[in-house]
C-alpha cells in the first residue's frame, strides 16, 4: 500500500462525497453513461483492427446515436404518461371504487371528483417545492449536458506516456486505476440490467397484446425504462400494467398479475444468470445499496448503488490482509 494509492483512496472518497453534498447525482450518472458507451465501442472496434482514430470516430457516432434513440424514448414516455395516466386514473378510481363498495372497504374518497380534489390540495400545500424544483430543471439540464461533455473530453485525448516518475503522475495512475475499477462494474451492471429490462420488455409486450390491455406502446416503455433500476423499477412498472388492466376487468388484472407474478420470478432466474454471474453479489446486498442509494441521492444512487457495492469489494479483495 504505496503512498500514492492512500491519495488516490482518499481522492475517490471525496469526489464520492462532494457529489453526494452537491447533488450531482444525474450530472454523474450522465458522464458514466457516456463513457462507458464511447469506451465499450471503442474497445469492439478496435479489437476488430480497426486503427484508433478510425475506433474513436467511430465511437463517437455510435454514442450520438445511442444518446439520440434514448431522448426519444425518454420524450416518448413523458408525452404518453401526460396523455395515458389521466386517462387510467379517470377509468381506474369508479372501478376501484366500486370493488371497494362491493366488499365493504372505506376509501378515503368516493368519487373521481374528491380523488381530484384531494389531488389538488396536495399540490397547492406543496407549490413551493414544485416552483423550487421547476427552477432548478435548467440548471440540471445544463449540469447534465457539462458532464456529457466532460465525458467526451476525457475520451477523446490519447492516453498520456506512462515513463514520468513524479508523486504527481504516481497519484493520476493510481486514481485512474480507481475509476477503472468502479466502470468495470458500472459497464457489467448496468449493462445486465439493460438486457434484463429489454427481455422484460419483449415478453410483456407480447402478454399485454395477447390478453388486450389497452395502451401497450406506454405499457412497454413504461416497463423498459423502468426496469433499469434494479427491483424497485420492476414492482413500480408492474403496478401501472396491474391498474391499466383494472380498467378493464377485475379477471384482466387477476390474469395480468398471475402474469407479473410468473416473469418477476422467471426475471430473478434471468437476474442471477445475467447480473448475478457478472457481479456474483446477493439480492440483500443489492437491496441494502438501493435504500441507501434512494435515501442519499434519489433515482440516480439507486441505479449507482450495484456500482459502488461492487467497487468497494473488488478494492477490498485488492488489499492484501494479514
Amino acid at each position: 500500500m504505496t503512498a500514492p494509492r492512500r491519495a488516490s483512496y482518499a481522492l475517490f472518497a471525496v469526489l464520492a462525497a462532494s457529489i453526494v453534498a452537491l447533488h450531482l447525482g444525474p450530472v454523474l450518472l450522465a458522464g458514466l453513461f457516456t463513457y462507458m458507451i464511447l469506451d465499450l465501442t471503442f474497445r469492439r472496434l478496435a479489437s476488430s483492427g480497426m486503427s484508433r482514430q478510425f475506433a474513436k470516430l467511430g465511437a463517437l457516432v455510435t454514442y450520438l446515436l445511442t444518446a439520440s434513440l434514448l431522448i426519444w424514448m425518454v420524450v416518448t414516455f413523458f408525452s404518453l404518461a401526460v396523455h395515458r395516466l389521466p386517462i387510467i386514473l379517470g377509468s381506474l378510481i369508479p372501478t376501484i371504487d366500486g370493488l371497494a363498495n362491493s366488499y365493504g372497504i372505506d376509501l378515503p374518497f368516493e368519487n373521481l371528483h374528491e380523488f381530484r380534489v384531494v389531488v389538488l390540495d396536495e399540490v397547492k400545500q406543496n407549490a413551493r417545492s414544485v416552483t423550487e424544483a421547476s427552477g432548478l430543471l435548467t440548471k440540471g439540464f445544463f449540469q447534465i449536458i457539462v458532464g456529457t461533455f466532460v465525458a467526451i473530453l476525457c475520451f477523446m485525448p490519447e492516453p498520456e506516456p506512462a515513463d514520468k516518475h513524479d508523486l504527481f503522475d504516481a497519484m493520476r495512475r493510481e486514481f485512474d486505476q480507481r475509476v477503472c475499477v468502479f466502470m468495470a462494474g458500472f459497464e457489467k451492471i448496468l449493462s445486465a440490467q439493460v438486457i434484463i429490462s429489454l427481455i422484460n420488455a419483449v415478453v410483456t409486450t407480447v402478454f399485454l397484446l395477447a390478453v388486450g390491455v389497452p395502451y401497450v406502446r406506454f405499457l412497454t416503455l413504461t416497463t423498459f425504462i423502468f426496469g433499469i433500476v434494479p427491483i424497485v423499477g420492476n414492482i413500480a412498472s408492474n403496478t401501472i400494467i396491474m391498474g391499466t388492466a383494472l380498467t378493464v376487468s377485475p379477471q384482466l388484472a387477476l390474469a395480468a398479475l398471475g402474469f407479473l407474478v410468473v416473469s418477476h420470478k422467471a426475471q430473478y432466474l434471468l437476474s442471477g444468470q445475467i447480473l448475478g454471474a457478472r457481479i456474483n453479489t446477493p439480492v440483500w446486498q443489492i437491496l441494502a445499496g438501493l435504500l441507501i442509494g434512494e435515501a442519499i441521492m434519489g433515482v440516480p444512487g439507486m441505479i449507482l448503488a450495484p456500482a459502488m457495492i461492487h467497487y468497494v469489494r473488488e478494492e477490498l479483495r485488492d488489499i492484501p490482509f494479514k
